[in-house]
Protein backbone atom coordinates (compact mmCIF):
# COMPACT_ATOMS: atom_id res chain seq x y z
CA UNK A 1 0.00 0.00 0.00
CA UNK A 2 2.75 2.51 0.86
CA UNK A 3 4.70 1.50 -2.29
CA UNK A 4 1.31 2.74 -4.38
CA UNK A 5 0.66 5.74 -2.93
CA UNK A 6 4.51 6.80 -3.17
CA UNK A 7 4.33 5.94 -6.94
CA UNK A 8 1.58 8.15 -7.10
CA UNK A 9 2.85 10.83 -5.35
CA UNK A 10 5.78 10.75 -7.84
CA UNK A 11 3.52 10.03 -10.76
CA UNK A 12 1.49 13.78 -9.63
CA UNK A 13 4.70 15.24 -8.70
CA UNK A 14 5.95 14.17 -12.08
CA UNK A 15 2.92 15.43 -13.56
CA UNK A 16 2.63 19.00 -12.21
CA UNK A 17 6.28 19.71 -12.94
CA UNK A 18 6.20 18.79 -16.39
CA UNK A 19 3.53 21.30 -17.05
CA UNK A 20 5.49 24.27 -15.13
CA UNK A 21 7.26 26.67 -17.01
CA UNK A 22 10.65 26.36 -16.79
CA UNK A 23 13.08 30.01 -15.85
CA UNK A 24 14.64 29.26 -18.96
CA UNK A 25 11.49 29.65 -21.19
CA UNK A 26 10.22 32.70 -19.25
CA UNK A 27 10.74 36.09 -20.65
CA UNK A 28 12.26 38.64 -17.98
CA UNK A 29 10.64 41.54 -17.83
CA UNK A 30 13.31 43.27 -20.09
CA UNK A 31 12.98 40.62 -22.47
CA UNK A 32 10.04 40.97 -25.92
CA UNK A 33 8.83 37.84 -27.16
CA UNK A 34 9.68 37.88 -31.28
CA UNK A 35 8.75 35.67 -33.83
CA UNK A 36 12.05 33.51 -34.40
CA UNK A 37 12.56 31.88 -31.24
CA UNK A 38 10.41 34.15 -29.24
CA UNK A 39 13.47 36.35 -27.39
CA UNK A 40 14.73 39.32 -28.57
CA UNK A 41 17.99 39.89 -28.85
CA UNK A 42 19.91 43.10 -28.48
CA UNK A 43 23.28 43.89 -29.89
CA UNK A 44 25.26 47.02 -28.65
CA UNK A 45 28.17 47.92 -30.26
CA UNK A 46 30.29 51.15 -29.04
CA UNK A 47 33.37 52.70 -30.46
CA UNK A 48 36.29 54.56 -28.61
CA UNK A 49 39.13 56.46 -29.38
CA UNK A 50 42.25 55.30 -27.11
CA UNK A 51 45.36 57.20 -26.65
CA UNK A 52 48.68 55.69 -27.69
CA UNK A 53 52.13 55.12 -25.77
CA UNK A 54 53.38 57.45 -28.55
CA UNK A 55 51.20 59.81 -28.30
CA UNK A 56 48.76 59.04 -31.41
CA UNK A 57 45.42 57.85 -30.99
CA UNK A 58 44.10 54.38 -31.73
CA UNK A 59 40.24 53.77 -32.33
CA UNK A 60 38.52 50.42 -31.38
CA UNK A 61 35.17 48.09 -31.21
CA UNK A 62 33.66 47.11 -28.39
CA UNK A 63 30.16 44.67 -29.01
CA UNK A 64 28.09 42.50 -27.27
CA UNK A 65 24.77 40.48 -27.59
CA UNK A 66 22.23 39.77 -24.72
CA UNK A 67 18.61 39.35 -24.67
CA UNK A 68 18.82 42.42 -21.94
CA UNK A 69 19.57 45.73 -23.67
CA UNK A 70 21.17 46.47 -19.91
CA UNK A 71 22.83 43.65 -20.18
CA UNK A 72 24.64 44.27 -23.56
CA UNK A 73 25.10 47.62 -22.77
CA UNK A 74 27.07 46.76 -19.53
CA UNK A 75 29.06 44.32 -21.51
CA UNK A 76 29.89 46.39 -24.42
CA UNK A 77 31.15 49.29 -21.72
CA UNK A 78 33.40 47.03 -20.21
CA UNK A 79 35.28 45.97 -23.15
CA UNK A 80 36.45 49.50 -23.56
CA UNK A 81 39.69 50.12 -22.09
CA UNK A 82 40.08 52.19 -18.79
CA UNK A 83 42.01 54.71 -20.85
CA UNK A 84 39.73 55.28 -23.78
CA UNK A 85 37.01 57.51 -24.30
CA UNK A 86 33.63 56.37 -26.15
CA UNK A 87 32.84 57.81 -29.17
CA UNK A 88 29.42 56.35 -29.38
CA UNK A 89 27.46 53.33 -29.07
CA UNK A 90 24.27 51.28 -31.53
CA UNK A 91 21.84 48.93 -30.31
CA UNK A 92 20.63 46.52 -33.13
CA UNK A 93 17.46 44.64 -32.21
CA UNK A 94 16.87 41.17 -33.67
CA UNK A 95 13.39 39.46 -33.08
Amino acid sequence: MKTTVIAALCLFAGALGSQAPSAEAAPTAHTKPGPGNGRTLYTVTCHYVQRTASGGTRSGVSSSSALNAAEAMSAARRGVPSNAQVTGCQTSIQH
